[in-house]
């Protein structure tokens, strides 16, 4: 993971469409360590503002149910009885 992070950051972000462009931006978060800050310093765009808060309210929303989930399941393995 951390070579594909090295690979991906040193080529420009421009030069990535399409699926490479989302996969680099979801899956390998390189996108948002390289291009992201230097597409908003080149040109701001409104939109790309609207999008980057939209993703991060996405991601955050994400992250609080995957945690409620595994707080669940952490808290059902202290229901266990011991019989004496």
């Amino acid at each position: 993971m951390l070579f594909s992070i090295i690979t991906f950051g040193t080529y420009p972000f421009s030069s990535f469409e399409g699926a490479v462009r989302v996969v680099l931006l979801t899956a390998i978060p390189v996108g948002f360590i390289s291009g992201i800050h230097v597409e908003i310093m080149k040109s701001f765009s409104p939109m790309l503002m609207l999008y980057m808060a939209v993703a991060t309210a996405v991601i955050i929303a994400v992250a609080h149910v995957i945690f409620r989930i595994g707080l669940k399941r952490y808290e059902s393995g202290n229901l266990i009885n011991v019989r004496i």
